[in-house]
């Protein structure tokens, strides 16, 4: 390809705008020019390349010619200087330029006695071919090693080599020639959005090469946070680029950097289909890496060149085999070329820091899975993979009688302040029904406001922040986050850097305090240090009636909205009988009505996926999990009469969550190795698949749900995983009670199932459904 065309770039050192001197434009396009017209002669006499088929001299891609139209006149003539040809006697030349957002190329010379001249048509595609496949020579763009290792695409594919677009953004001409060769989709665009930040410069070019061109400086661009538009703000950000697009009746253009499975064009598809703005929409891909066709339109297909290098892009778990599979971050782009190394987990002492708190609270419906939910009026609310419910926890007596134990650690409270919510409002009562049991009386005073950003202008406040016989409790439900507690402690430092330092006894209650990390865990309890001024550290601290760790996992990450995603895509193969089709479904309706707002979340039967609706997941008590018997045993304690019947799979699944996160939050083993190498860390085997451990099938699914896909060990073949999944797919026996757990297995292991069942055990899968939805499951 490097011998049949070169492209020589006549490219200006500014940017040509109106104000530019044409002058002094003409006269370093003349040098230029003059340069370029050498540069094929002078690599052949160096030895560099053979005599190219095809000169092209490509003028600025920057400029729309169609402006200058004196300056690109001048240019052609110089071009057609005797001298050029001279010095190329065996070469087509050509100009190529753009006007009004078309690449355009006109002949220069053509060589006598050849049989075939190009045509305008070839020479487009030819140097556009040139090109695009030009700017992936770089190291750090194209990724292959030979099929001895793989990557696992954003896409969920598994493929021989990636191809990270963002990092051709190195060289800016590289970009450039991008713009240039978009420009047909681009006269009615007003903005572009591109998949990720990875490709944002390219985008932002783009952009400027339409103001460029249509003068009138009103296109904008911007990016998703993620591959595929699930987080709340990347949709709302696509749905206000509609309406913008249809009250101007132009284009969105959303800029793909490549594309094999075509998956983000139908999500984004999707999308402009519930707004009602397709016509408002375009989809741009710049490396389309198959033959498969793609929505929208394809800047260059790389079927041809990938196949020159003998790579087949997406490969067969079979042929996998025990190859490394390099997973590529979803957000970055970036492969992750990190080392994996287990962690041990030790179920005694990763349950012991919530084993009180679910124990206790087991058994009442107070946990539930997939559930939306709020902690403040202020939040819009947000998916929860694991939600408590606060009002229920707050109703339980344990809750009071923890609260009652608080307060009699504490000075007696003179002031409360709130903000609104109903949950607020439910604690604000048990507290002064408590806080009068240990001292005899309620507080004095009871302000509500609606953001703690506000003290500063309530005067009832101020002045009992500076009091220095005052306390001052604080009380919120819930924290999560910790936006209020935030707000607070700037507060604080407003008010006393208005002259108003607090002296007041200050406490910040909450009912239950479920951070996500230890680093949250420890921001709050910095809450002290934070506010501390003219002594005030020793008068302010932070307590917590409940306190526990759980994971804030955003819509991608819930393993519940995995499964979902994973059914929708997996019904697709059209493979099912009406009553199985029918089934997956009802499944699909179960859990999109279980997690929007004003859901229930899942409880019981609903939680995990069933082969079949009579299947039973066994659970029995003594598990040092959750110990059923325990929690019957602490409910009563407390005067609260349950069975074990009523500890509710909603109960293990969180308990087991917690443990798991506690295993994850834990200080990395990997600090005791080199630095210098980034480590991935699973959970040991044992846990997850040994035959004579937690082989409990609701335990071992509630497990499963509990992990991320990258954090389960997968050895070879003659592992327990592979005698595990053999036991739960192979084995036909109707007793089995393991066989319940292929729907779970399949959402764990997706894709690489098919590599521990092995070609044989592939085929005896009995119900093919669950085949094709291990490979619909993200991995990401």
């Amino acid at each position: 390809m490097s011998d049949s065309i070169k492209v020589v770039e006549v490219r200006l050192n500014v940017t040509l705008s109106n104000s530019s001197d044409l002058v002094a434009v003409q006269k370093e396009l003349a040098a230029k020019v003059r340069r370029a017209r050498s540069v094929a002669y002078e690599e052949r006499k160096r030895g560099e390349s053979n005599a190219p088929r095809h000169i092209v001299f490509a003028l600025d891609r920057r400029v729309d010619w169609s402006t200058v139209p004196e300056l690109l006149e001048d240019v052609r003539q110089q071009l057609l200087s005797p001298a050029s040809h001279r010095r190329n006697p065996n070469s087509s030349q050509w100009m190529l330029y753009s006007e009004k957002f078309e690449p355009k190329v006109v002949p220069l010379y053509q060589p006598p006695g050849i049989a075939h001249q190009a045509n305008t048509t070839e020479v487009i595609e030819l140097t556009r071919r040139s090109d695009m496949e030009g700017i992936l020579t770089h190291e750090s763009v194209f990724f292959h090693h030979d099929r001895q290792a793989f990557f696992r695409l954003p896409s969920g594919e598994i493929s021989d080599y990636f191809l990270r677009v963002g990092n051709v953004q190195h060289d800016s001409h590289n970009i450039e020639k991008i713009a240039f060769w978009a420009l047909p989709r681009l006269s009615d665009v007003h903005h572009v959005l591109c998949e990720t930040w990875s490709i944002s410069t390219t985008a932002a070019t783009i952009a400027k090469f339409i103001d460029t061109y249509r003068g009138d400086g009103a296109v904008a661009w911007s990016y998703l946070s993620a591959y595929l538009p699930q987080k709340v703000s990347d949709l709302r950000h696509v749905t206000e680029l509609f309406s913008q697009a249809a009250g101007k009746d132009t284009k969105v253009l959303f800029l793909v950097s490549a594309s094999a499975s075509g998956r983000i064009h139908g999500e984004y598809l999707k999308l402009a289909r519930q707004a009602d703005a397709e016509k408002n929409t375009r989809i741009l891909t710049i490396y389309q890496l198959n033959r498969t066709p793609c929505a929208g339109y394809v800047i260059h297909p790389l079927a041809d060149f990938l196949e020159n290098l003998g790579l087949k892009g997406a490969t067969d778990a079979f042929d996998v085999g025990s190859a490394p599979v390099i997973e590529i971050d979803t957000s970055t782009y970036i492969p992750k070329y990190r080392g994996v190394t287990t962690k041990p987990f030790s179920v005694i002492q990763q349950t012991a820091r919530a084993k009180e708190f679910y124990e206790t609270y087991s058994g009442n419906r107070i946990f539930s899975i997939a559930r939306k939910g709020r902690t403040s009026n202020r939040s819009p609310g947000r998916h929860y993979t694991y939600h408590v419910d606060i009002q229920k926890l707050m109703e339980h007596p344990a809750f009071a009688d923890r609260l009652r134990t608080v307060l009699s650690n504490q000075e007696p409270t003179t002031t409360i302040v709130l903000t609104p919510s109903s949950t607020n409002q439910q604690f604000l009562k048990l507290f002064c029904s408590e806080h009068k049991a240990v001292f005899g009386f309620t507080p004095k005073s009871t302000i509500e406001i609606e953001r703690l950003t506000q003290i500063s202008e309530h005067q009832q406040i101020k002045e009992a922040l500076i009091d220095g016989n005052e306390h001052v409790t604080f009380i919120e439900s819930i924290i999560v986050e910790g936006a209020n507690l935030n707000d607070l402690t700037q507060t604080i430092r407003k008010t006393r850097d208005q002259g108003h330092p607090s002296k007041a006894y200050i406490t910040y209650l909450a009912g239950l305090f479920r951070p996500y990390s230890d680093r949250k865990e420890k921001w709050v309890n910095l809450f002290p240090q934070c506010s501390n001024h003219l002594g005030f550290r020793e008068r302010t601290k932070i307590v917590a009636v409940e306190t526990v760790i759980m994971p804030k996992w955003i819509d991608e990450d819930c393993p519940w909205k995995r499964e979902l995603r994973a059914h929708e895509k997996a019904l697709e193969k059209g493979e099912l009988d009406d009553w199985q089709e029918s089934y997956i479904q009802k499944r699909i309706l179960l859990l999109s009505g279980a997690m929007k707002a004003g859901g229930d979340g899942l409880r019981g039967s609903e939680v995990f996926f069933r082969r079949n609706p009579e299947d039973d997941f066994p659970f029995w008590s003594g598990s040092f999990w959750l110990d059923k018997s325990a929690v019957v045993a602490a409910n009563a304690k407390h005067g609260v009469t349950i069975t074990e019947a009523d500890v509710d799979v909603a109960d293990l699944v969180c308990a087991v969550a917690s443990a798991v996160h506690a295993w994850r939050c834990s200080n990395p083993n990997s600090s005791v190795l080199s630095h210098d190498l980034s480590f991935d860390e699973v959970i040991n085997q044992e846990v997850t698949s040994e035959n004579v451990g937690f082989n409990e099938p609701m335990l071992r699914a509630a497990i499963w749900r509990s992990l991320k896909p990258g954090e389960i060990s997968v050895s070879g073949s003659n592992s327990d995983t592979a005698s595990m999944l053999s036991n739960i797919f192979l084995d036909l026996n109707a007793e089995n009670p393991h066989r319940v757990l292929g729907g779970e297995a399949a959402l764990i292991y997706a894709w690489r199932l098919r590599g521990l069942l092995g070609a044989e055990g592939h085929e005896k899968v009995d119900w093919r459904y669950l085949l094709h939805l291990a490979e619909a499951v993200e991995t990401r």
